[in-house]
């Protein structure tokens, strides 16, 4: 006869000792086991990620490769050239009375 404040602990089949006025089955098995679980969908959903296609390039798509990295600078120096002819006043420049006082 067990007394009010005593606890029975059990043994499950893996060695875990877990209280048996708690728990009807032991606790840490289930965990293990819904880790395990979720564990091994994430391990096969990254071997399906990392696992590519094949895919070979046509010739137009190596050229356009090609071009992108070979003028990567020249986009660079265009964008910065728009930003300054964006910028322009909207007037005449030649209007301006302070244009000429570098010349005079």
């Amino acid at each position: 006869m067990m007394k009010e404040n005593e606890i029975e602990i059990v043994t499950c089949k893996n060695g875990h000792l877990y209280p048996a006025h708690l728990h009807k089955t032991c606790p840490y098995c289930r965990k293990f086991e819904d880790n395990s679980e979720r564990m091994m969908a994430e391990r096969n959903a990254r071997k399906q990620a990392n696992n590519r296609e094949l895919h070979i390039n046509t010739r137009w798509e190596n050229f356009i490769q090609w071009l992108e990295e070979g003028t990567s600078g020249l986009s660079f120096l265009f964008s910065m050239i728009g930003d300054k002819l964006h910028d322009l006043p909207k007037e005449d420049p030649w209007k301006d009375p302070h244009f000429w006082d570098l010349y005079r």
